[in-house]
């Protein structure tokens, strides 16, 4: 005799709404490199992340000065305008941090407001992505420290507390970050690294993402732990050894992905890495136009003019040298100003500012070889191409 089972299958039907009637995010959704300019003129890296939750919702996570990503959990973005409020992290004062933005394509300008009311201004452009298209070819390694003195490295902000001592680079208390003379793009990094009980301190990759050193053993992993990369990646065990004794970090780092390997055991293991840690040092650059005149819309305004003239008038002379119309000259005349401006903004929107402006110089001043003008349109137009080529690649690279 065979027992037979009988098996009821349901259906169940779902409702859904069908493609054509889901909203489209808004374009503000995505990660965001952000820059803030204190009222000194120091350009401070800040990050932004905003996505859709549901179907009406914005909602991301926020970088700011110091401290680690927050969430946000609702943003607004209407009439091309973004805002948010966050409660303070680590800021003094103790109202809300708010941010005000202006999207435009690839940009963002605005304002940053402390908990303590200052006002920082804001700008911003979609963070690359940094996808490698194969695998890395791996150049000799370099030693960074020669265990005698701090040769290949400099000091930046606070006092230098740096030094090298019976071959190893020590820093007995807190003060100035040190940072390599050199800087890399994809690496390898082996550091050796030991630290007193409830030590703390940290590796900045490319001065943006900080593996953390802290003294972590016997604690719960945690994105502030040794073996984290701080705020953001959390080690998937904790293989950190009691304070005092030598470990090691073996990290390699190509676009943003990272494998963070300590003290022999694999506990990030090639993992995306979505934002800056705040506090980064970010990039070292020369002191910038933002450093000699005031921020906001008219003075923007105002260093693009005048940096388009500058560019302009420094290949002047050219014109009485080759007594004739070359590419060479136009290339620098529209090169030089989108050189600058894509170096001071980083953002597309200056470097197509700068283009339409050498197409205005170049289509309006231009002068013939025998002193009589020409109004000559396709100059200004080849003007406007170079100018936005030249920037942009240098934007891009």
């Amino acid at each position: 005799m065979h027992r037979t089972i009988v098996l009821s299958l349901g259906l169940v039907l779902s409702a859904h709404r069908l493609p054509g009637q889901a909203p489209s995010p808004p374009p503000i959704t995505g990660r965001w490199d952000l820059t803030l300019i204190a009222s000194d003129g120091r350009r401070l890296p800040s990050w932004l992340e905003v996505y859709w939750s549901g179907d009406r919702v914005l909602i991301g996570r926020f970088v700011g000065v110091v401290g680690s990503a927050r969430p946000i959990s609702r943003l607004t973005f209407t009439h091309d305008t973004l805002r948010f409020s966050l409660p303070p992290q680590w800021e003094g004062g103790d109202a809300d941090l708010q941010v005000t933005g202006l999207f435009a394509g690839d940009t963002l300008a605005g304002s940053l407001t402390m908990p303590d009311g200052k006002q920082l201004a804001l700008s911003g452009h979609r963070a690359p992505a940094l996808v490698r298209a194969g695998a890395p070819q791996w150049g000799p390694s370099q030693k960074l420290f020669d265990g005698t003195d701090l040769t290949g490295w400099h000091p930046l902000g606070g006092e230098n507390q740096w030094k090298a001592v019976a071959g190893v680079l020590t820093n007995a208390r807190g003060g100035a970050n040190l940072v390599t003379d050199a800087t890399y793009g994809d690496f390898k990094l082996h550091l050796e690294f030991r630290y007193p009980p409830t030590g703390n301190s940290g590796v900045y990759l490319r001065g943006r993402y900080e593996a953390q050193i802290e003294d972590s053993a016997g604690h719960e992993v945690s994105t502030g732990g040794l073996g984290a990369i701080y705020g953001f990646l959390m080690p998937n065990e904790n293989a950190a050894k009691g304070a005092g004794e030598w470990q090691t970090y073996d990290i390699t780092l190509v676009g943003r992905t990272v494998t963070v390997t300590l003290n022999g055991r694999d506990v990030i293991c090639r993992t995306t890495i979505p934002g800056i840690t705040g506090g980064a040092p970010g990039s070292l650059v020369l002191p910038l136009l933002h450093e000699i005149f005031p921020t906001g819309p008219f003075w923007t305004f105002v260093v693009w003019t005048l940096m388009a003239i500058a560019g302009t008038l420094v290949v002047w002379p050219l014109y009485w040298v080759r007594r004739r119309y070359g590419l060479f000259h136009l290339t620098l005349a529209a090169g030089i100003p989108a050189f600058v401006l894509a170096a001071v903004d980083g953002n597309l929107s200056v470097v197509f500012i700068a283009a339409v402006t050498a197409f205005i110089i170049h289509a309006r001043v231009s002068k013939k070889p025998d002193g009589s003008k020409l109004v000559d349109l396709s100059l200004g137009v080849l003007g406007l191409w170079v100018s936005m080529f030249v920037g942009m690649a240098i934007r891009f690279w």
